[in-house]
């Protein structure tokens, strides 16, 4: 089954997770499930852009403005004077305009003197000033729903003033590895295994984008262990596992979910890698189970996560962005089927540069972004631009 398909196949059987309320301390990283409007202009007055003077400006202000003693605009305070031509009154960054001001010039821009200041620089109405409403005004939708917590959405919830929001409540994803030849970290590493380690990608994704993980470490490659490792994770959202897939003797995942009742929807997907992947339904729940490695089946995980996610918080857009990438070296392979290729993106001012993972490059480079190929395109040229997936939270 092709991928969109796959994709497809899953996202059908899902539908929205419920919803909680949550404080502002506990909403990063969470997913809205409701439009944030704004209960007030912001700024709710309009203010000082930086610390100076306060005066009446003209079409173009300059000259010696008398200082008027004794009164001074202190954030956080409001003025009980009015400023009046040829006046002026020292006045802090973010402090309310007072009235009959309309401007503001900075103190590095004046010559100050015993009761007396002269404006080094033209002055026109609104220079200095922050009006009220700048960023948005009353009644504003500031946050879509759908939308994922990121440092800035915090930022702006923040400053609607919202200490409660209504979230939806985390995805509960669980992992299990498979495999005789894997050892759990921490654990002691004999002769003929490895430490597993391709879940822990899968998991930083899934919590990357607002998820909730439930790990089950390493089970052997054991039908029964399998399986109850298997029914522990019943209560998840989606539950992946990682090895186990291929066709040999002790490869049991595919023949495990059956004798459990599961429903199959695919039992290859036509991309490398992970063609041996293979997912489905649950007691109602989606599964999912791919090969093994640290990103053997990664982009099917990627994509079927970013379709369900999209079930889940009723959203339209992708959760998990596409990019547009810069190629930044030639890559080229063999093969007939569709492909992923995994690969490092570094940021510049024109456009996100796409290293693809080949050679050592796997052990120097973060994997941060991937590209889709569709089974016609054979190789990445230098230079060129293609489209991909960012794995980046500053974009959720």
């Amino acid at each position: 089954m092709k991928l969109p398909e796959v994709v497809r196949s899953l996202s059908q059987h899902q539908s929205a997770v419920s919803i909680e309320e949550v404080s502002l301390d506990e909403v990063f990283l969470r997913c809205l499930a409701v439009d944030v409007n704004a209960e007030y202009d912001n700024p709710p007055f309009s203010c000082s852009r930086w610390d100076g003077f306060a005066l009446c400006a003209g079409s173009s202000s300059r000259g010696w403005l008398r200082i008027v003693q004794g009164r001074e605009v202190v954030a956080g305070q409001v003025p009980d004077f009015r400023v009046k031509q040829g006046t002026c009154v020292p006045v802090m960054t973010g402090a309310v305009i007072p009235d009959g001001a309309n401007a503001v010039v900075k103190r590095e821009d004046t010559e100050l003197a015993e009761e007396s200041v002269k404006i080094l620089v033209p002055v026109l109405p609104g220079s200095g000033v922050i009006p009220q409403g700048n960023e948005w005004s009353r009644g504003d939708m500031v946050i879509s729903s759908g939308t994922i917590v990121t440092p800035w959405a915090w930022v702006l919830l923040a400053e609607t003033g919202c200490a409660k929001i209504k979230v939806y409540k985390k995805p509960l994803i669980g992992f299990l590895a498979i495999g005789s030849e894997l050892a759990f970290p921490g654990c002691d590493l004999t002769y003929g295994k490895r430490y597993a380690g391709g879940q822990y990608f899968l998991a930083g994704i899934a919590r990357f984008f607002g998820c909730d993980v439930l790990d089950r470490g390493v089970v052997s490659d054991d039908p029964s262990a399998i399986e109850s490792a298997i029914c522990s994770l019943e209560r998840c959202d989606l539950i992946v596992t990682v090895g186990g897939t291929g066709k040999g003797v002790r490869d049991y995942t595919g023949r495990i979910w059956k004798s459990l009742g599961a429903e199959i929807l695919f039992d290859r997907v036509d991309i490398k890698p992970g063609m041996s992947s293979c997912g489905g339904m649950w007691n109602g729940k989606a599964w999912l189970s791919l090969p093994g490695g640290v990103i053997g089946g990664a982009a099917i995980f990627c994509e079927v996560l970013n379709g369900l996610m999209k079930k889940w918080f009723r959203r339209k857009e992708d959760v998990i962005p596409s990019a547009s990438f810069t190629i930044g070296e030639s890559f080229s392979f063999k093969g007939k089927q569709a492909r992923a290729v995994w690969g490092y993106v570094e940021f510049h001012e024109s456009m996100p540069i796409f290293f693809p993972h080949h050679g050592l490059k796997r052990f120097t480079h973060e994997k941060n972004g991937y590209i889709l190929l569709p089974e016609e395109i054979r190789s990445l040229k230098y230079a060129t631009v293609q489209t991909g997936r960012l794995i980046s939270l500053m974009t959720a």
